[in-house]
């Protein structure tokens, strides 16, 4: 990191954050948009690796709290978008694995 100080940001209750990863390299960026003012933060070079375990410690951290209603549903959102994703990527694979024995 090329900054050794860390700055805080407060009052952030009217803000976005985007999470982007690049398919070209192993980085990924975070953007935290102020939804009011419009000013932003965006860290970039972030590791793919270290930003796809944040999200998994943040998931596995809502299932040790205490069980809410918006809890329970962003989790099975979440659920199914997974699944959404992972049987595209079976159609896809099924279907160049189909196209391997025609050739």
């Amino acid at each position: 990191m090329q900054k050794a100080t860390e700055t805080k940001f407060s009052g952030l209750g009217g803000c976005a954050v985007t999470l982007n990863s690049f398919g070209w390299n192993d980085e990924s960026q975070i953007t935290v948009n102020d939804t009011v003012g419009g000013d932003s933060v965006v860290l970039t070079g972030v590791s793919t690796q270290y930003l796809r375990g944040s999200i998994k410690n943040y998931v596995r951290e809502l299932g040790y709290r205490d069980e809410s209603v918006e809890r329970r549903q962003f989790l099975e959102t979440l659920s199914e978008e997974l699944a959404t994703v992972l049987s595209r990527w079976e159609s896809k694979k099924a279907e160049a694995k189909g196209n391997e024995v025609e050739q």
